[in-house]
C-alpha cells in the first residue's frame, strides 16, 4: 500500500503497470470490502483514492519500508507511464524524482498555446 500511496488518483492501469502486477483493481475493491478507506472515483472503479488521513500515514510509513533511491525510483516510473498517457499529473512525479530534465521535456512536449 505504501508504493499506492505515492499516486493519487490511484489509476488501475497505472498501478498494474508501475508495480508489474495484473490485479490492482481486485486489490482495490478488497480493501474497500474491508473498509480500509479506500473509495473508487466513479462508477466504473478504474481509479481509487485513499482517506487522506490514510494517505497521509502511508505516506509517512514510506522512508520506513522503502529506500530513498526505490522511492525515486518509482516515482520516476509512476511519471513515465503517466507521461506516455498523457497524463499532467507526470509532472509531479518527475518533480518528485528529481528528474528535472525530464520535467522539462515533459512539458515541452505539451505544446500549450496560449
Amino acid at each position: 500500500m505504501v508504493k499506492t500511496a505515492l499516486m493519487d488518483p490511484m489509476e488501475t492501469q497505472v498501478c498494474d503497470t508501475v508495480l508489474e502486477i495484473d490485479d490492482s483493481r481486485e486489490c482495490f475493491r478488497q480493501m474497500m470490502g474491508a473498509h480500509l478507506m479506500v473509495v473508487p472515483m466513479g462508477s466504473k472503479e478504474t481509479a481509487f483514492q485513499y482517506h487522506h488521513l490514510f494517505r497521509d500515514f502511508l505516506l509517512e510509513k514510506r522512508h520506513l519500508t522503502l529506500s530513498s533511491s526505490r522511492i525515486l525510483d518509482l516515482h520516476l516510473k509512476i511519471a513515465k507511464v503517466l507521461a506516455a498517457r498523457g497524463n499532467s499529473l507526470a509532472l509531479v512525479h518527475f518533480i518528485e524524482a528529481t528528474a528535472y530534465d525530464d520535467a522539462v521535456q515533459f512539458l515541452e512536449n505539451l505544446s500549450w498555446s496560449f
